[in-house]
């Protein structure tokens, strides 16, 4: 999205594409309105996207409006997942299990299923439970002696005990046949302790989730589940580590393997 002074006409609906407007491949120009009408977002790569895969977009968002409309769930994972096997669709659900702005998809789209996890160290946090470095913790205050004590008492621990593994997000990823998108359900998306149960109860629903699509899909649901490692260590520790560039690990146990 940019700010542009100059005149330009979308190549989408063929009006006037105003001063807040998209440039799609071919150096096209797309309007917020066909942006808002294509239900796309900063998850789109949009200098790939073609004028006429925008067009049929829209065309797919009015069908899937109507669709919509008359989905009846007959069963559920959770609050992600909905399908209905008398109509052979399936969606992933918005926020506290919405509907609202979800797409329908069917049986048939299902091309593959696979788990994306991004893991690392947890924060640091003081004895108040905050972030260090900041003004709330302990240690930015140099009048609190008793503070500074606990504080290194802190430390001490956290330094004997190593970090902490956390998981910042897990998503199951469903690539679709009728498309070069991807469609997305996210489990988890704020920092929780691969030791706490609610990660074992959400580890638990992506693991349904994905026997859920595959048979849906008619893939084979006993197959080992593919799920991808991200890591959020930062650069200048893994500099320091000679080692090859890593490569997708696949993962089949009840818990993945976090580096």
């Amino acid at each position: 999205m940019g700010f542009y002074l100059s005149e330009a006409t979308c190549n989408v609906c063929g009006k006037d594409a105003g001063t807040v407007r998209y440039r799609l491949a071919d150096n096209k120009w797309c309007c917020k309105k066909c942006y808002k009408r294509a239900e796309l977002d900063s998850s789109f790569e949009l200098m790939t996207i073609s004028v006429d895969e925008v067009k049929e977009m829209i065309q797919k968002r009015r069908y899937n409006d109507g669709l919509r409309s008359s989905f009846v769930p007959s069963r559920k994972v959770g609050s992600y997942l909905a399908v209905d096997d008398k109509r052979r669709l399936w969606t992933a659900l918005g926020s506290f299990g919405s509907y609202k702005g979800c797409r329908m998809l069917g049986f048939d789209d299902i091309k593959g299923v696979e788990i994306i996890e991004v893991s690392g160290p947890a924060e640091k946090r003081d004895a108040n439970g905050l972030p260090t470095g900041g003004m709330n913790s302990f240690s930015a205050n140099p009048m609190s002696s008793l503070g500074n004590i606990l504080q290194k008492m802190v430390d001490s621990e956290s330094e004997d005990a190593g970090p902490e593994i956390v998981c910042l997000a897990l998503r199951v990823k469903v690539s679709l046949k009728s498309t070069r998108l991807c469609e997305y359900i996210s489990v988890i998306s704020a920092e929780t302790s691969i030791k706490s149960s609610s990660y074992e109860k959400a580890y638990g629903e992506a693991i349904d989730i994905v026997k859920t699509l595959r048979e849906l899909g008619s893939l084979p649901v006993d197959e080992e589940i593919k799920i991808i490692h991200e890591s959020t260590k930062p650069e200048d520790e893994e500099s320091k580590e000679e080692k090859e560039p890593e490569k997708p690990k696949v993962q089949s146990k009840d818990r993945p393997v976090v580096e």
